[in-house]
């Protein structure tokens, strides 16, 4: 996905941010010039593999390894990216809700948690990508998406779990 959008940037890199909910979608952009995009995409080649827990800057982590650290007590904000109808319908009660559609607005929230690490979820990690994506952008260094979101939690690590 990364090389994708470094072969878009031509002028400007536009990195997309897709906000669903089951009543609308709205899209808000985040834009950087060509030349610190690149800089970007150079300095972190190679760094941001998906679901690679040997590499410290994955961009995903597996719900195994999201159990185990709650398990242990670990010190790691759970951010549920979800709109609160979603959110009603399951959820873990370890995770903070800050929707998607509002995280933009509402990020200066995060600032007391920038040193900590930052798993976020979704539904089925498109939205925690993307998320997880933006706020490194914003200088959050240990920021992860939980790979299959929710619904993957479900099957994996609690069946009891509504799906939807």
């Amino acid at each position: 996905m990364i090389q994708r959008i470094a072969r878009r940037c031509e002028s400007e890199l536009i990195v997309s941010l897709r906000i669903d909910s089951f009543y609308h979608s709205q899209f808000a952009a985040v834009r950087c010039t060509a030349k610190n995009a690149n800089r970007w995409f150079a300095s972190n080649k190679g760094k941001h593999t998906v679901n690679n827990p040997a590499d410290g800057n994955a961009l995903e982590i597996d719900c195994q390894s999201v159990q185990s650290k709650l398990a242990e007590g670990a010190d790691f904000l759970l951010l549920d990216c979800r709109e609160a109808n979603e959110h009603a319908l399951v959820n873990l009660s370890e995770a903070q809700l800050l929707p998607m559609s509002e995280i933009e607005r509402r990020v200066g929230e995060l600032d007391s948690q920038r040193e900590r690490e930052i798993v976020v979820l979704c539904h089925h990690g498109s939205r925690s990508l993307q998320v997880t994506m933006w706020l490194r952008q914003l200088g959050f260094e240990n920021v992860k998406s939980l790979a299959g979101g929710i619904d993957n939690w479900a099957v994996v690590i609690d069946p009891k779990l509504p799906r939807y």
